[in-house]
């Protein structure tokens, strides 16, 4: 059925004796006793201790592939190979043995290739061109099934479709089943879930907001707050954690507050940074993918871009000893 389909090795390999099922915050161990015993051996059992079997109707309706497959197919291939089940067996244990070794050695590679998240998964190009193509296949394969709902699966086709954009240039994209995307930046590709589903709008225009307060913008709800330095330094540590969520130095950032897109010169001085860059060379730097940059949105005051929302601050605006008030601002998706 899978070679019908045009399956890699994992689908030649077939189910196994043992495996897992994975489902949502756990995994159900799977051990398949009887998988490796034939139907004629059943009848063969039933036969000798008096049973009489019962039989799905269904499995003899020709409305399902895997019927006309064990029904009609089977049977044909059999005139021309008798020891058809028993070869098929074989290459099953075969390809099984050929993608553990290669699982193996991706779990070895894995963290030199990909930039992982909850979201989406970084596979940088240079890396993951000097694997050999069936080990990039099987960072594919892998990276796709870590965001992919279970129930999805991605095809030989678009394993290969995806290994070829890794190889050109940026702004290059594929959507796959279960809701996945993959965008090409120039140093890598990105596997991404949930945007064919939830698209995001382009920030286009400016909006001036509330600080303090709350402002409505297309696509957004931004919340603002204002504490004491003191204040600041005992809430939660979890603030840090939410990349829509901002701490900033009020007084570093001056006044006239908006959210815009971005504009042609932008320029950014991003945290952890001594000099300015272009915005451009920021997205490009942080694998933003070219299709996305103009949804994201930029906090802006009369000093500059503040906040690159949901990638990093402007180092002029951090948090330091001599800041006497906070702006705390959340960004939540509509």
């Amino acid at each position: 059925l899978h070679l019908i389909r045009g399956s890699g090795l994992p689908g030649l390999a077939g189910m196994q004796l043992s495996g897992s099922l994975p489902v949502t915050d756990s995994e159900v161990h799977l051990i398949r006793p009887l998988l490796a015993i034939s139907k004629t051996m059943t009848l063969e059992y039933c036969n000798s201790v008096g049973i009489s079997p019962r039989v799905d109707s269904t499995n003899q309706s020709s409305v399902f592939l895997r019927n006309r497959i064990r029904n009609e197919l089977l049977p044909l291939l059999s005139q021309y190979n008798p020891a058809i089940n028993e070869s098929l067996i074989r290459l099953s244990r075969s390809s099984y043995q050929a993608t553990e070794f290669m699982e193996e050695h991706v779990q070895l590679v894995w963290h030199n290739i990909v930039e992982q998240s909850p979201t989406s998964i970084i596979i940088n190009k240079k890396p993951f061109a000097a694997e050999h193509s069936a080990i990039q296949a099987a960072l594919i394969k892998k990276a796709y099934n870590l965001l992919a709902p279970p129930d999805s699966m991605i095809s030989q086709k678009h394993i290969e479709d995806l290994r070829q954009l890794l190889s050109v240039g940026a702004g290059r994209q594929l959507r796959l089943p279960g809701q996945i995307e993959f965008t090409t930046t120039y140093s890598s590709g990105i596997i991404s879930k949930g945007f064919a589903q939830n698209p995001e709008q382009n920030i286009s225009g400016t909006y001036p907001i509330n600080l303090p307060g709350v402002t409505t913008i297309p696509g957004w709800k931004i919340e603002s707050s204002l504490v004491p330095h003191e204040d600041w330094i005992n809430q939660p540590s979890q603030l840090s954690k939410n990349a829509l969520l901002a701490s900033l130095d009020m007084e570093a950032i001056g006044a006239e507050f908006y959210v815009r897109g971005r504009l042609q010169g932008d320029r950014f001085q991003p945290m952890g940074m001594t000099e300015e860059k272009k915005l451009q060379d920021f997205f490009v730097d942080d694998h933003i993918p070219q299709s996305r940059r103009d949804q994201v949105p930029l906090l802006v005051s009369s000093a500059g871009i503040v906040w690159v929302v949901g990638h990093r601050i402007a180092n002029w605006a951090r948090i330091t000893a001599t800041s006497t008030h906070v702006l705390i601002t959340e960004f939540t998706r509509l």
